[in-house]
């Protein structure tokens, strides 16, 4: 996932139940965060950095931001939809 002042790209993403792995990209010369506040996840990503996380997740439909103050407001916003796995 790519990730500057414009936005997150994706900006909607869907996983299955369990562990999921993410790869963030930070294209900016300054810091973000990818944050759940759901999920109690906060990804801090310094400028220019890619790291990969992994968290579980359960299924439903979750709001991540920026919490850069301001950022949200900029467009850094998006939609995780965790699907339950097969045979659920």
């Amino acid at each position: 996932m790519d990730v500057a002042i414009g936005g997150f790209d994706p900006s909607e993403v869907s996983v299955k139940e369990g562990d999921v792995s993410i790869r963030f990209t930070n294209l900016d010369a300054f810091g973000h965060d990818f944050t759940i506040e759901e999920l109690g996840l906060k990804v801090l990503l310094g400028p220019n950095e890619t790291r990969t996380v992994t968290f579980t997740g359960s299924p439903g439909t979750y709001t991540f931001i920026c919490s850069v103050p301001g950022h949200e407001e900029a467009g850094m916003v998006g939609t995780l939809t965790v699907l339950p796995a097969a045979g659920h």
